[in-house]
């Protein structure tokens, strides 16, 4: 979740959503240059022993891409298809889930109810906040589609990216561009991770730590941003790259309030969202 969105909270002023500049005629070289110039990048994350880890660019506000290459062929596959977005908003459509290489980006059936995370020991006295705020959001999903997180609190000790005992790990960070970024289920070990900038422990209501973390779990579960969706506008548009799994939602807990949506800063699934898990995942068992 992007930083700037909660001077909405404070001010109620209406932040530009996303992180992508308009596109030109320019050449693909030099608009890739461009587009990677505008992007925010983590700059002060670090292991469980304090030292520095690579950050990646920061795309679609929350979500990360680790290196030069990797973007390049997201600012291919994805970013250049704004072209048609025109064409895209004549298009009647039917929560929405990632596509990659053509399929659902979900965790498959033997997967889902092993989903392990740890809860980084540098949260210091936060972490309780931390690990409370995570069973609440979790439970928001798993009392609503077969899914199962567990806090393997034995590797909290050790809880960064290098972990492979764990499904992701949960890390605080701070000086960030966003309250909280996350991943999709087909991300590598190494970008499987939830970072919490400190800003987000100083949010004002009704935005709390537990909502923004139910927005994040989203991704984690595959799910995309609402807003990128036609029926939006082209405010927070970001790519083509999903299936619906529901009607539109303005209201989702994926959809951004100040990208045209209707719902508020609590953040909080709607029907449609515990239709669309469902769907999805199937119901709880």
């Amino acid at each position: 979740m992007k930083k700037n969105y909660l001077l909405l909270v404070t001010l109620g002023a209406f932040a530009a959503c996303g992180n992508l500049p308009p596109q030109t005629e320019q050449p693909k070289t030099d608009g890739f240059s461009t587009y990677r110039a505008a992007l925010a990048k983590e700059n002060d994350t670090e292991d469980a022993e304090g030292l520095p880890v690579a950050g990646g660019y920061i795309v679609d506000d929350d979500l990360t891409v680790e290196n030069d290459t990797a973007l390049r062929d997201y600012y291919t596959n994805f970013v250049l298809t704004q072209n048609t977005l025109a064409s895209n908003l004549t298009v009647a459509q039917d929560l929405i889930v990632a596509i990659v290489q053509g399929r659902d980006d979900k965790w498959s059936a033997a997967e889902r109810k092993k989903v392990t995370y740890c809860v980084s020991d540098r949260f210091g006295a936060r972490k309780a906040a931390v690990v409370a705020s995570l069973a609440s959001a979790m439970a928001a999903w798993e009392n609503v589609a077969d899914i199962l997180y567990t806090h393997d609190a034995s590797q909290d000790t050790k809880c960064d990216p290098k972990n492979s005992h764990i499904t992701f790990d949960v890390r605080p960070t701070s000086r960030q561009s966003y309250l909280a970024r996350s991943f999709f289920p087909s991300s590598a070990r190494a970008q499987r991770n939830i970072l919490i900038d400190s800003t987000a422990f100083s949010v004002k209501a009704p935005l709390t730590l537990t909502g923004i973390l139910r927005h994040e779990l989203g991704h984690t579960l595959g799910f995309r941003h609402e807003h990128t969706r036609p029926q939006a506008g082209t405010k927070c548009y970001e790519d083509s790259e999903w299936r619906a799994l529901t009607t539109y939602d303005s209201a989702s807990v994926m959809h951004y309030p100040q990208c045209n949506g209707t719902g508020d800063w609590g953040l909080t699934l709607t029907p449609k969202d515990i239709a669309g898990a469902k769907k999805l995942y199937g119901v709880p068992n």
